[in-house]
Order: C-alpha cells, then sequence, then structure tokens
C-alpha cells in the first residue's frame, strides 16, 4: 500500500514524513482493531515497513519494490488474530478493491488467513466480515483531518490517485502459492 499525508489546504502531493508515516501506524491500528475479530488467532500481525518512492520513476523493465530502498520505518505490531473457531486454508483469502476515477488503476489488497466463522453456510464470506472489512479499511483511506491515508500508486505512471470507493463482495480468493508446502498427515492404503 501507499499512503500520503494529508491535512487542510495541503497538496495532495507532499513530501511523506515521520510524522505522517506514525500517523499511518495508528490508522493501521484502527484497521487490525476491526478485522483482527475475523482473522485467525494461528496470524499474527507483525509489522509494517514504510519505504520512501524514489525520484526518478518509473523504472521499465525492472521490479520497482527492487528500487525501494532500506525502510524509513519498521514499526512492529505482535498483535494476533482474535478468532477462536479454526483457520480455513491458507490459500484462501480476501480480497479489498479501491475503485479510483480511473478503472486500469484501481488497486487492491488481500487479507489472508480469515477465520472459518467468516464463512456463511453456502462457501461465501459472511456479511459481518465484509462490513468488518470495509468499516476497517475507511480507517485506512480516510482524507478528514490531519495524518496520512492510502492512495493508489500507480508504477507505470509514477503518480497516486486516491481511492473514491472500497468494495469486499462475498468470494473468497485464492492465492495458491500460500498453500502448505507439505501435508501434516497422509495416509495410504492398499489398492488390491
Amino acid at each position: 500500500m501507499h499512503i500520503r499525508d494529508k491535512a487542510f489546504a495541503l497538496p495532495d502531493v507532499y513530501p511523506v514524513t515521520d510524522t505522517t508515516r506514525q500517523n499511518f501506524v495508528i490508522a493501521i491500528d484502527a484497521w487490525w482493531a476491526i478485522v483482527r475479530p475475523f482473522v485467525t488467532q494461528h496470524v499474527v500481525m507483525r509489522e509494517a515497513r514504510f519505504y520512501d518512492v524514489p525520484e526518478g520513476g518509473p523504472f521499465p523493465n525492472k521490479d520497482p519494490r527492487g528500487h525501494m530502498g532500506d525502510p524509513q520505518l519498521i514499526h512492529n505490531f505482535s498483535n494476533p488474530g482474535t478468532n477462536s473457531s479454526g483457520a480455513l486454508p491458507p490459500q484462501v483469502a480476501t480480497s479489498v478493491t479501491f475503485k479510483t476515477a480511473q478503472r486500469l488503476r484501481w488497486g487492491r489488497y488481500y487479507l489472508p488467513h480469515p477465520a472459518r466463522n467468516t464463512m456463511s453456510d453456502k462457501g461465501a464470506i459472511n456479511v459481518d466480515f465484509a462490513d468488518a472489512l470495509l468499516a476497517g479499511t475507511h480507517e485506512l483511506t480516510r482524507r478528514d483531518g490531519n495524518g496520512a491515508c492510502l492512495t493508489v500508486f500507480s508504477h507505470k505512471y509514477w503518480d497516486h490517485q486516491d481511492p473514491e470507493s472500497i468494495q469486499v463482495d462475498d468470494i473468497f480468493d485464492v492465492i495458491r502459492r500460500r498453500r502448505y508446502s507439505r501435508p501434516v498427515f497422509r495416509q495410504t492404503l492398499p489398492a488390491g
């Protein structure tokens, strides 16, 4: 995620400072307080890392993340999820979409490891969880007051757009690279 500074009468392109980063840590705390009751207790939110976007981009044919340099701030949280209903498989995640003014420049993040009771009896995301994700994510995108807010950054155009709306639907996403690498249990039986 990318952030920008926000303050009354401040242009939306303004250097991000240490104070801005600390203010966004407060927003992340507010987000996690709303979302963590729906995340399994086996998952711990460990840290947030803040990097400066380097000048001179875009960097064609290169991974932009490799150009971020050293972190400007690493904030440790060590806060586990609080849901004890059990975990869904690790490749199951929930997506949250940030709709901007231009369709091709929308953003998204994935929240991994929702708890078992976030699933409805039809195998979809239950409404309470979807509403909590919307409310929590709103804490990250709010542009009222002072502090920092989430924005959608374009590595192609090397600029950002503010989200106009947040969208959560009731379909779980599957991120295959997050699946277990080896079985915890395996049993065989002769077929003959």
